[in-house]
């Protein structure tokens, strides 16, 4: 019988130890399955502000916040950050706070709420720490809400290698509740909250740099389909969170100025054109469509009004409506360049209404403008007005009528800065407005052309009025240098 060396017996016991440390690992390993709202910020009236995915809730002028959940952990477990801050005057208090649930996992300290009442109005702070018990298996729930209120909860599953996760791509948002999906590539380019990016993807690590204006920069980490970082441009800079849809094509993200991404929402997707107006990913037949533009309170915005996909078009009559007390039509309102064969007549005099139509022999084809309206922003600074669109007649040559839609604009009113009032209103539009106009964007479009170069360089020789937003370095007056560096961000040189 052969003995074995002390050392040998040593390297034997840690062999023995090194086998029956992945299993620990393994079991001890716990992945997000689901995100959801229970009950639901819908169900309840005096909410100002919910964040679909968690973390923040405005109720009845209080402010619940905490720190998302991640979408995965081991033993060490993770820590949430609670907040809660209410804006009620002393005799108007609140009477409720917000409150975590372990759910089966181990929480530290025991007592995980911050509780109602005092001091007065309510404030507090708390920092929890969850991890998961002792031999972990099967599924665990922690709740995060408020009391008596709207809250979330978040469904983990203990996971290994033999018994993977039934979803390994992270989490994503659908009708209020958040389910698996598979990896998507992020790296191309993208266009979120009206600008558009050029996204490269290293690993989990992603950085974007803005192509309409090269100022804007985003570097984030991705975790399953989530990207959260920083963002920042030429005047400001703050937090963004964004998910890719399981279409691994659509976008939705919140984000806001310093560690608030949640001041702002939008959505996005892939872009297909990085100059000028796009057309819309999901316009699959004939439509009309006005365009959203951002302008300074005072100053004139062109607005277009597109057909898309015209087919055998030989007539239309159609109206734009809008909000007299925010934009009013000032100037001549032109045919737009679909319409070189047609005859053409507007009217622009019947407040909140502007009535347009064309006609010709021989039917339209293609994609184009129709009628170009210049608007003053007559509004104040935060003011927004949808732009409708109504179609009264439409006929082929033949007289058939051929099927349309139809996509309304907006027009968002800026202070003299180039910056949206925060937070934005709640009334008079269709969509969150973005934070700031683009840099040297003249005609409002949320991007830059040569257009946008032509207007400084008007501006510089005294053709048009004066607008700050096109003194791109900062030198005082807008200038033919201004137009160079307008020109050179357009053509991406």
């Amino acid at each position: 019988m052969t003995r074995m060396k002390p050392t040998s017996l040593l390297a034997a016991a840690w062999i023995g130890v090194l086998a029956l440390l992945p299993q620990f690992a393994r079991s001890q390993t716990l992945q997000l399955i689901e995100v959801k709202a229970d009950p639901p910020c819908s169900t309840w009236g005096n909410i100002k502000s919910c964040d679909p995915n968690g973390g923040q809730i405005n109720w009845y002028d209080t402010d619940y916040q905490w720190s998302r959940p991640p979408d995965q952990f081991g033993p060490d477990g993770f820590t949430v950050s609670m907040s809660v801050v209410e804006h009620n005057p002393p005799d108007h208090s609140n009477a409720t706070g917000l409150n975590l649930n372990g759910g089966g996992l181990v929480v530290d300290p025991p007592k995980t709420d911050i509780p109602i009442g005092t001091p007065n109005p309510m404030s507090g702070n708390l920092t929890v720490t969850v991890k998961p018990p002792k031999n972990a298996t099967g599924d665990y729930w922690l709740v995060i809400g408020v009391f008596w209120g709207p809250g979330f909860k978040y469904h983990y599953r203990v996971t290994s290698a033999s018994s993977p996760p039934t979803t390994t791509g992270g989490t994503t948002t659908t009708g209020g509740t958040t389910t698996g999906s598979s990896n998507c590539n992020w790296t191309g380019n993208w266009t979120v909250n009206h600008e558009n990016f050029s996204f490269v993807q290293n690993g989990a690590q992603v950085t974007g740099t803005g192509i309409t204006d090269p100022s804007w920069r985003l570097t984030g980490t991705v975790s399953g389909n989530v990207l959260t970082g920083k963002w920042s441009n030429s005047r400001d800079s703050g937090s963004i969170r964004i998910t890719m849809g399981a279409d691994c094509k659509s976008l939705s993200s919140s984000w806001g100025v310093g560690d608030n991404s949640t001041t702002f929402t939008g959505s996005g997707g892939p872009t297909t054109n990085t100059g000028g107006t796009t057309t819309p990913g999901g316009v699959s037949g004939m439509t009309i469509q006005a365009a959203r533009r951002q302008v300074i309170a005072g100053d004139l915005v062109l607005v277009p009004v597109r057909l898309i996909k015209a087919t055998n078009v030989a007539n239309i009559n159609f109206q734009i409506s809008y909000d007299p007390g925010v934009v009013r039509p000032e100037g001549t309102l032109t045919r737009g360049n679909l319409l070189d064969n047609a005859i053409f007549s507007v009217n622009p005099n019947q407040p909140g209404t502007i009535f347009s139509g064309f006609a010709q022999t021989r039917g339209l084809s293609g994609t184009g403008t129709i009628l170009n309206i210049p608007f003053r922003a007559v509004g104040k600074p935060g003011d927004r007005t949808p732009l409708g669109v109504t179609v009264t007649a439409i006929n082929d040559p033949s007289g058939n009528k051929p099927a349309i839609d139809r996509i309304p604009g907006e027009v968002w009113l800026y202070d003299k800065n180039g910056s949206f009032p925060k937070p934005p209103p709640t009334g008079g539009g269709t969509t969150t407005p973005p934070p700031n106009i683009v840099l040297g964007d003249c005609d409002g479009d949320g991007s830059l052309t040569e257009l946008d170069a032509v207007c400084a360089l008007e501006i510089s020789v005294r053709l048009r009025s004066p607008n700050s937003n096109l003194d791109i370095d900062r030198s005082g007056a807008v200038d033919s240098r201004d137009a160079v560096l307008i020109l050179q961000r357009a053509l991406k040189k």
